[in-house]
């Protein structure tokens, strides 16, 4: 029975690995000759040892020592002097094969080895049973204790339960016949929305009639007052002039109403307003960039510019005397276009100006880097290519529809292939206003089909023919990029997207207002609208 383990030979090892060069004195490293057992002083199997070496410089007698742990017992498998019984505990000799030391180590009791038995008392369903056991080695003999068997329960009948009353189901053991009954309680109306009986409007509750599903009860329930909604910018109710003040307001977009009544002094030439000149693209949306040139002219005569540093988040703000100035704008990103100028009146110091975005007809190039906000390259994926059969390109997908997704995959990626059955739900909701594009840079087209076929998924899929991954820097999967109307790269999500913020991206782009509400407001207002603006979208 050898008890020596690896332990201490890893024990052992792990000390002679300590380093072999030293620093002696800041004089020179000392080199240290091989590990030695000191005569006498060697390792036994209850004592430690001791080990030394030196350092082979000449003129250095620098020693070294270390301990070398006891090496424990290695005992032979040893005798049975008194043999164990089933409640007696035996004895073993044995002798370790280095020292000769022996020892006597204790043999566990075997235990009783009980035989089936004679059933004195059955086990029921509800009491225990016993027999008379007697054990096969020594002859001892006991009574054991069956344990209870337990109802074998049946449901023998059902009362089921309705939305207002309890039911209930009773069960029957199939072994002694016993009862019991369990109660279902009352399942609760299930309330559809049904007719709508009073429109509720900003400030007043309406009232909705409401059925149940099961039961075709019918109650009605309040809908809570809308609240209003503001426009974002004050509008000019009663312009300033220079002989009488003016006022704005928040609008509601609901009903109309006017908030936040704030009155305008009276325009003062020798006192300056300040105008703010505002980026934004028809959804809306500012337009954040470093490069972008706002001039602003009196009869021709430039009078102020932004510079780089000034522009933050598509915002300039100066302060000018009250006057009718012209607006210009220049160097803006690639892709955008913008009206020739632009006019600020001096009852209404926010001019916005609305940029327009279109896709670029030319092809990416090796440099080019699209982010959040970049106006996309048309590109092309070959019929051959993708599951549709047909040739797609990202021009044809927004004049058929409002946004494009592109998602960003592979066949062997686990989280890919999670998000897919939620994209494909919204995907099937909102088809005839967006597109998607699953697009793969890794596998066949073999790959792509038959996983695409066997998942049902209806959305296109395609290999990344036009290398598009490379253009996103798609170093993470799955990566969802959202390409509004405009061609404009406006979402970049990386990870896995969940089936609701899909629907919510899909409801933000492909809405009535996307690039409708902020451009036609401007035109109502102040007049003035971007020469290329698309007016399909506002039919």
């Amino acid at each position: 029975m050898k008890k020596f383990t690896l332990g201490i030979l890893l024990a052992f090892a792990a000390l002679t690995l300590t380093a072999g060069l030293t620093a002696c004195d800041g004089a020179h490293l000392h080199s240290y000759g091989d590990w030695e057992t000191v005569e006498g002083r060697e390792a036994t199997c209850t004592e430690s040892g001791l080990q030394m070496r030196r350092c082979t410089l000449p003129g250095c007698d620098e020693v070294e020592e270390r301990t070398v742990p006891a090496l424990g017992h290695d005992w032979s498998e040893g005798e049975v002097t008194k043999a164990p019984t089933c409640t007696e505990e035996g004895t073993q000799a044995m002798t370790c094969t280095r020292c000769h030391t022996a020892e006597n180590f204790t043999v566990p009791a075997k235990g009783h080895d009980w035989n089936a038995g004679e059933v004195l008392r059955e086990a029921t369903c509800i009491t225990e049973g016993k027999t008379h056991n007697v054990c096969l080695v020594c002859g001892t003999e006991t009574d054991l204790t069956l344990p209870m068997l337990g109802h074998d329960w049946e449901r023998t009948s059902v009362t089921p339960a309705t939305c207002e009353e309890d039911g209930a189901e009773l069960y029957t053991c199939s072994v002694c016949f016993a009862t019991e009954k369990k109660e279902l309680p009352a399942l609760g109306h299930l309330w559809e929305n049904g007719d709508v009986l009073k429109e509720a409007t900003c400030v007043d509750a309406g009232l909705r009639l409401l059925v149940c599903a099961r039961c075709d009860e019918e109650d009605e329930r309040e809908i809570p007052a809308a609240g209003h909604k503001p426009e974002g910018d004050f509008t000019i109710d009663v312009r300033p002039t220079f002989e009488s003040g003016g006022e704005k307001s928040h609008h509601c977009t609901v009903c109309g109403e006017r908030l936040d009544v704030t009155p305008i002094p009276m325009l003062d030439e020798n006192v300056p307003i300040e105008y703010e000149f505002r980026l934004l693209r028809n959804s809306g949306e500012r337009l954040a960039v470093s490069s972008v040139t706002v001039t602003v002219l009196d009869g021709g005569v430039e009078v102020a510019k932004s510079t780089a540093s000034q522009l933050t988040g598509g915002s300039y703000r100066v302060n000018l005397p009250p006057k009718h100035y012209t607006v210009t704008v220049s160097g803006l990103p690639e892709g955008y276009t913008a009206a020739e100028e632009y006019a600020a009146e001096p009852y209404d110091p926010l001019c916005k100006i609305y940029l327009t975005a279109t896709p670029i007809a030319a092809p990416a190039t090796e440099t080019t880097r699209y982010q959040t906000g970049s106006v996309m390259h048309d590109f092309t994926i070959p019929a051959e290519s993708n599951t549709t059969g047909q040739e797609i390109t990202l021009s044809a997908l927004l004049r058929a529809k409002r946004a494009v997704i592109l998602n960003f995959w592979y066949v062997n990626c686990p989280n890919c292939v999670a998000e897919f059955q939620g994209l494909e739900n919204v995907y099937r909701r909102y088809k005839d206003r967006a597109e998607v594009v699953a697009v793969d840079p890794y596998d066949s087209m073999a790959a792509i089909r038959n996983f695409g076929e066997t998942n049902g998924l209806t959305f296109p899929m395609a290999r990344d023919e036009a290398g598009l991954s490379k253009y996103f820097g798609v170093t993470g999967y799955p990566t969802t990029v959202v390409i509004d109307g405009e061609g404009v790269v406006s979402e970049i999500i990386v990870g896995a997207t969940e089936e609701a913020r899909f629907a919510s991206v899909f409801e933000k782009y492909t809405a009535d207002g996307y690039f409708v509400n902020a451009a036609h407001a401007a035109l109502v207002r102040t007049e003035y609208l971007p020469a290329a603006f698309d007016r399909r979208r506002a039919q």
